[in-house]
């Protein structure tokens, strides 16, 4: 956390007049207009826990709709913040994947339909990228047994829940219904910020069960980029070919699961602090702990 402060220390330089970005911002690549980034901390009407606002010199940033672009909490925001100050020359968007997975959650609202969310990542577990396994080469289908059973048997140990695994191009096998409850249930025990990374997970890997372990710290967002990409790196190896444009394809590949995984982070950080606030109101003290514990 220490870090993170003194990032935050480094970006707190408010202006004292505030105009809004357009939405010409988000529509096509233009000239970086702004020097300094910072935060600040606001409260919406009938919240009781502080948001964080966006500030490129003294403008506030607004989503596309515009809609007051802000984030549940600090750590949140210090991230989104440095990708615009990460900004060269150019204010190159494709580039600023956390700042879209947030416009995401912010621009749906206030039509947000957790229930179909979730339902669309379930139509994954029976059509998982690691559920599916080849018959030969034998190279190949030994490695994707080492490899991805480690994750089916943790999500099997963790939930409860036995993934399908099918030898073949049709699913012989589903998951009971019972299973598909606890998967549900814990999907849906996500908020809104988290079930968006959890969707931009699940559909850039292909894969509802490594985002589950990765999400909860089983495997790094590399690796599970890896897994997910067994195949290809599998034909890579085998012909002794290194391909740039699966190198490139690769790096952007991780860098949007890696931006997901934050945000999922992120939307647990909120309720951890949600939570120790309700405590501490309980006991009657003054000061919150520490998000650490």
């Amino acid at each position: 956390m220490l870090a993170w402060r003194k990032f935050s220390f480094a970006l707190l330089n408010y202006g004292n007049s505030f105009t809004v970005i357009s939405r010409t911002l988000f529509s096509k690549p233009i000239k970086k207009f702004y020097k300094n980034v910072s935060i600040a901390q606001t409260t919406l009407p009938n919240e009781d826990y502080p948001r964080y606002e966006i500030h490129l010199d003294s403008r506030k940033l607004k989503t596309p709709s515009g809609k007051l672009f802000t984030v549940p909490n600090e750590m949140l925001a210090l991230a989104v913040a440095h990708e615009w100050d990460s900004q060269q020359g150019t204010i190159k968007r494709y580039c600023m994947h956390l700042s879209n997975l947030c416009i995401r959650v912010l621009d749906l609202q206030p039509d947000f339909e957790p229930r179909q969310i979730v339902q669309g990542m379930m139509q994954y577990a029976e059509s998982d990228t690691i559920c599916f396994r080849c018959r030969e080469p034998d190279e190949l289908a030994q490695m994707q047994a080492t490899l991805w059973d480690p994750i089916l048997n943790w999500i099997a140990d963790r939930y409860a829940v036995r993934p399908p695994v099918t030898h073949g191009l049709v699913a012989n096998t589903t998951l009971s219904e019972a299973e598909r409850d606890i998967m549900v249930r814990h999907l849906s025990s996500y908020d809104n910020w988290g079930l968006i990374g959890l969707q931009a997970c699940v559909t850039n890997l292909k894969s509802i069960f490594l985002t589950m372990a990765m999400a909860d710290g089983f495997c790094s967002s590399e690796r599970a980029v890896e897994l997910s990409q067994l195949e290809q790196l599998f034909q890579i190896h085998r012909w002794g070919e290194v391909s740039s444009y699966h190198d490139v394809e690769s790096a952007e590949l991780n860098a949007r699961v890696s931006a997901a995984l934050f945000l999922i982070l992120a939307s647990q950080y909120r309720r951890n602090v949600k939570t120790k606030l309700g405590a501490e109101r309980f006991k009657r003290m003054s000061h919150l702990g520490s998000p650490d514990g």
